[in-house]
Formats: structure tokens, C-alpha cells, sequence
């Protein structure tokens, strides 16, 4: 993504070029960048820790995370219930939520997501994203999905769905949208696999993820029109009406592999070897 790397790592400059496209984002209201807070926009007042504290008491529903990097690190939920402060939706008290905030180097306070009734169905204690990954076909002069794929929280991952923090994948049918095996368990000889989500039961493997035909066509439509950002691993969450972009990653962990090789696909071939990646 040559000059443009910088500006998709960086999740504020990221969400304000997607919002410029008509996608869905989420809204950032605050940044913290060694202790300094700076409010963003009007919607809530947040110029101290207890800003964000006396925000979540009054009904919002946030996420704290770093303004740049991903892999799940370092992010917390934060809101409230009967009148009492969540941090992961663990009780927590004002001075303890306040202490969090005023420690951070980097973060931003955004919008809490609310994903469809079908992942909260799964698991219910994170956000489970999907992972659809972009590229450029420059023969055909279009962008193509050559890989998409979902992930789900475990107990051992809250609030993430990260792999890397515990959770679990599986591929997506990118034509159809329906769920394949999840893995999990990563070792040298084995990851194992699960038809159903290995802590709530739920049925994965086969079902068919709604508004996905939407998706796909809305992210391809985005991708033609900012072509000079030809390589994204997308993080996307499906939502009771559509889909929000949570972020956006210029070098996706290509684990995904593990459920076929993206080499297969003469494209991808294509791609990589115009970069010389290959």
C-alpha cells in the first residue's frame, strides 16, 4: 500500500477515508496519547478519565484501544449496569476505570459495535468479527475476495476474538456466505476442530451469514474507489441492519492459510508477484 501503509494502520484516519465512501464506521470520541486526553467531535464531553467514566454511567457503551497496531492487544469494553462500572463486563470501581485510562501512552475511546443476533448468539462476550481480505486483479483493472473468514470468542479471549488471544476461525464460503469447520488450538501437529462453538454449544458450520451479499458488494464497490490502497485485511462486523468496518490492516496475518493455500488462486499469484512478495 506504499504511502498509504500509515494511514490504514492508523484506525481514526482509516475510519474518516472509509466514512468519505459512505461506509459504516465506528464514531471515535476520544484520544489518548500519554495520559492526554482529547476529545473528538461533540456527542460526549471527554477531556479526563472520569469524563469517560461518567459517560459510560450515563448509557454509553465504549471500547478502548490502540490508535495503531491490532492482534487484540490491549483492548477493553467498558460501559455500566445498574449503575455500576464494567470493564470487560467485570464490576469495576471509578477510581479503578479512571486509573486504566490515565496510565495509557495510545488509545482511542470509539463506539461500541452492536453485532448481529447470530454471533451474539455464539458467543456472547465479544465482538466476533470477519476477516474478508482484498486485492487487485490490475490484468481485469478490478478488486477480488480471494479469502474470507470468521472469528469467534472464547472465554479465555474476552472481550477479543482474536486467535492469537484464544479464540477461534473458520473460512467462509465467499460466494454463498456460509460457515465452514472452525479451528482452534493451533500446535505442531494438529488444530482442532469444532462444528459448533466449543464453550456455548452453538451451531457454526453451516450457517449462513446474514447480509453478506450486501457486504461483499458494498466493500468491492469501496475498494474500486480508493484503488491506491490495493492490499486489506478488513475487519468487519455484521450488524442487525448491514455491517461496520472496525478497521482496516495493511499486513493481514495470512494464518488463514491453514484452511487452503492462498497460492491456489492464479490471482493471488498474480498480486504478490507484481509486489515481489513472491
Amino acid at each position: 500500500d506504499g504511502q498509504f501503509t500509515p494511514a490504514l494502520n492508523n484506525k481514526i484516519v482509516f475510519s474518516r477515508i472509509l466514512a468519505s465512501y459512505g461506509c459504516t464506521v465506528p464514531e471515535y470520541y476520544c484520544l489518548i496519547r500519554d495520559g492526554e486526553m482529547f476529545q473528538i467531535g461533540d456527542r460526549y464531553r471527554m477531556r479526563s478519565p472520569s469524563d469517560v467514566a461518567e459517560a459510560c454511567l450515563s448509557g454509553g457503551e465504549f471500547i478502548v484501544k490502540p490508535y495503531t497496531g491490532g492482534g487484540g492487544l490491549r483492548v477493553t469494553a467498558l460501559s455500566a449496569r445498574d449503575g455500576k462500572l464494567l470493564m470487560n463486563w467485570k464490576e469495576r470501581s471509578k477510581d479503578e476505570v479512571t486509573a486504566f485510562l490515565a496510565q495509557l501512552s495510545d488509545g482511542v475511546v470509539s463506539q461500541f459495535i452492536h453485532q448481529h443476533e447470530y454471533a451474539s448468539r455464539i458467543f456472547p462476550h465479544s465482538t466476533n468479527t470477519i476477516r474478508i481480505l482484498t486485492m487487485w486483479d490490475y490484468e481485469l483493472g478490478e478488486p477480488f475476495v480471494p479469502f474470507a473468514g470468521h472469528r469467534f470468542g472464547r472465554v479465555a479471549s474476552v472481550p477479543v476474538d482474536n486467535c492469537s488471544q484464544g479464540g477461534i476461525s473458520c473460512p467462509i464460503d465467499v460466494p454463498t456466505g456460509v460457515l465452514g469447520v472452525a479451528r482452534a488450538g493451533r500446535t505442531d501437529r494438529e488444530m482442532s476442530a469444532h462444528e459448533t462453538h466449543p464453550d456455548t454449544g452453538e451451531q457454526i458450520t453451516g450457517l449462513e451469514i446474514p447480509h453478506w451479499e450486501f457486504t461483499i458488494r458494498k466493500l468491492v464497490e469501496i475498494c474500486r474507489q480508493m484503488a491506491y490502497i490495493p492490499y486489506v485485511g478488513w475487519d468487519v462486523v455484521i450488524t442487525q441492519d448491514g455491517f461496520a468496518v472496525t478497521e482496516g490492516n495493511s499486513c493481514p496475518d495470512l494464518g488463514h492459510q491453514a484452511f487452503g493455500p492462498l497460492l491456489e488462486d492464479p490471482r493471488v499469484h498474480a498480486f504478490y508477484e507484481k509486489f515481489h512478495a513472491l
